[in-house]
């Protein structure tokens, strides 16, 4: 039994007050604020992960060489200096200098790559990984070939380093070199971007999806899952599940 101004039900009824100043009337929408209010809203963070099943890949192999060569081709020149000509005495400073950056930018941004990789958050931002890994790596070893260069002509021909020690000319020497196997590296990181690869297949269980999620970092293939649709998918289960 229901009313305009409120509810009643045989002998059971709701008396509450209204502002309208109806004696049965009751706030129909108590239980859905109550319920909201009880609700836990999901923790709306990114979430990290420790897949390190990218490091096993050409990709990640080829990065953490980079990530080595770049830190010896460091050292090597951050220890050219000698207790009597430090290294930032030497003459055309410019072209040290040039080197340490290309040494440490690439030491810092492949690193950010492999973590990025590691732990999934590429997934969550929303870029073109391929084209945004090819520019990227392109670009370490064009500079890399620039400071090695540099670096090596400085050392084997420049009038203005006669005078300067054996020691720091033969470290800047293999500085040079290693910072031309760096580019090597960069080169191989920028082509494995433009390898096909195969697309990567949405599941239709929303939770199978953590586990056959890769990084839009790696280039790695992703293994085939056979998926069929339509009646002959569904033929093909009752098949397999009927008893011989």
């Amino acid at each position: 039994d229901f009313e305009i101004a409120g509810s009643r039900a045989g002998e059971l009824s709701i008396s509450l007050e209204s502002p309208l100043g109806t004696v049965t009337s009751w706030d129909s929408h108590a239980q859905y604020r109550a319920r909201l209010g009880n609700m836990q809203v999901p923790w709306g963070g990114v979430q990290l992960h420790c897949d390190t099943t990218h490091l096993k890949t050409p990709t990640g192999i080829v990065r953490i060489l980079l990530v080595v060569s770049s830190a010896i081709c460091l050292a090597c020149e951050c220890s050219a200096g000698t207790v009597q000509v430090g290294l930032f005495l030497l003459p055309l400073i410019g072209r040290l200098r040039l080197m340490v950056f290309c040494a440490l930018f690439s030491l810092l941004l492949t690193c950010l790559m492999l973590f990025l990789d590691i732990s999934h958050i590429a997934l969550v931002l929303p870029f073109n990984w391929a084209r945004v890994n090819a520019w990227v790596y392109l670009s370490i070893g064009l500079i890399f070939i620039l400071g090695s260069s540099l670096l090596l002509h400085m050392v084997l021909f420049a009038e203005a380093f006669i005078w300067v020690p054996r020691h720091t000319k033969d470290t800047l020497f293999v500085s040079a070199i290693i910072g031309y196997v760096c580019a090597l590296e960069a080169f191989l990181l920028s082509a494995f971007t433009q390898c096909p690869s195969k697309y990567r297949q949405v599941p239709d269980d929303p939770s199978e999806a953590l586990d056959r999620e890769l990084s839009p970092l790696s280039t790695s293939e992703v293994p085939n899952h056979t998926h069929t649709d339509g009646p002959n998918s569904h033929n093909s289960l009752l098949k397999a599940t009927t008893p011989t």
